[in-house]
C-alpha cells in the first residue's frame, strides 16, 4: 500500500518531474536541506514511486531512432522510416523524431546503409520440422524461443521437453 509523500518528497518529486537530470546539490540547496537529507528521499522515491526517467530531445538533430516495441499502432505513420515484425510479434521501428512511446529499447544512428535485400528465410516448427508460413506460435523458456507450425506442436514440445 502506498503511503503519503512528506513534504520534502513531494517537493523533490516536482523538482524531478521538472528535470530529472538535477543534481543532489542542486535538489539540497534549493530545498535548504542536506545531501544526506536529499539522496535519502531520492532513494526512497526510486524505489517506492519512481519507474523510470526519461529524456526529451532536441528536435532538429539528424539522427535516426530505433526503437524496440510491442506496437506500432500508437506510432504516427508520418514519423515510420521502416520497421520489421519480429517473429516474437514486437517490431524494430526506425524514427525520425522519438515519439512518447512504450518501447523496450532505444538506440540512434547518425546514418542509414541498405546493401543488398534481404533474401527470404524459411523457419521450421521446432517440433515436427514443418516449413511454417503464416500463423505461427512462440514460446519462451530459459532465454531461447521456441517456434510452431500450430498450437498442438507448441503443446507437445512443452510435455515433452519442459
Amino acid at each position: 500500500m502506498a503511503r503519503n509523500l512528506s513534504r520534502n518528497e513531494s517537493k523533490v518529486l516536482r523538482l524531478l518531474i521538472a528535470n530529472s537530470r538535477i543534481s543532489l546539490s542542486d535538489i539540497s540547496k534549493m530545498l535548504k536541506i542536506s545531501r544526506n537529507t536529499a539522496s535519502n528521499i531520492l532513494k526512497k522515491l526510486n524505489s517506492e514511486y519512481i519507474e523510470r526517467y526519461t529524456v526529451d530531445l532536441k528536435s532538429g538533430n539528424d539522427l535516426y531512432y530505433i526503437v524496440k516495441t510491442s506496437s506500432i499502432e500508437n506510432i504516427d505513420p508520418g514519423n515510420i522510416i521502416e520497421y520489421y515484425k519480429l517473429l516474437n510479434g514486437k517490431y524494430i521501428v526506425v524514427l525520425k523524431n522519438l515519439e512518447k512511446i512504450n518501447y523496450d529499447y532505444i538506440d540512434m544512428a547518425d546514418s542509414r546503409h541498405r546493401l543488398n535485400a534481404i533474401p527470404d528465410i524459411t523457419v521450421y516448427c521446432d517440433y515436427c520440422g514443418s516449413k511454417i508460413g503464416g500463423d505461427y506460435h512462440t514460446y519462451e523458456h530459459k532465454n531461447n524461443i521456441y517456434y510452431f507450425c500450430c498450437s498442438t506442436c507448441k503443446s507437445e514440445f512443452i510435455k515433452k521437453n519442459i
